[in-house]
């Protein structure tokens, strides 16, 4: 078993390379350190992990996750954006950095990440919801209520469309 994006055990492939080297060793080390509290541990691991596989999303995850731990928000943030650039269409990698900029800082902060994961994954529910609290933030009814609409032909059981589409109104 492997780790993936959210550091959770997934049937995901990775490329041994020996040791404690392998992708799936490194993962489950950082892994085990944030479950145990161990942040600068967790830290330390994932720089190994970014360090030995700049390509793959896992330890820019555990990395922002251990950020985000210490109340480091920003510095989480500036490691998920140090990712994206290496991985520009990385949806988990957008979500997940609009999940923290949207918790920590609002809306505003996570607009960047839904735009962009917009462009990726079109219509995506959870993302779409998030355009519709932008446009209601912002006090652009009109558009909130035009994209709440639209929501809800493409999801017409979704209760959080029913709620969006009224605060719209």
């Amino acid at each position: 078993m492997t780790v993936d994006a959210d550091g959770k055990g997934s049937d995901f492939m990775s490329n041994e390379i020996g040791g404690a080297e392998s992708l799936e060793a490194l993962a489950n080390l950082a892994r085990h350190a944030l479950e145990s509290d161990d942040l600068p541990g967790a830290i330390a691991h994932a720089d190994k992990l970014i360090e030995v596989y700049p390509d793959r999303r896992q330890g820019f995850i555990f990395k922002a996750r251990a950020l985000v731990s210490q109340r480091r928000v920003a510095e989480a943030l500036q490691t998920l954006r140090t990712a994206l650039a290496r991985q520009e269409g990385d949806a988990k990698l957008l979500s997940f950095a609009r999940n923290i900029a949207f918790q920590h800082d609002g809306i505003e902060a996570a607009w960047e990440y839904v735009l962009r994961l917009s462009k990726i994954v079109p219509g995506d529910l959870k993302n779409e919801m998030f355009v519709i609290e932008w446009y209601l933030s912002s006090g652009k009814s009109d558009c909130a209520l035009s994209h709440a609409d639209a929501l809800l032909q493409a999801f017409p059981n979704a209760a959080q469309c029913f709620m969006l589409k009224a605060q719209a109104l």
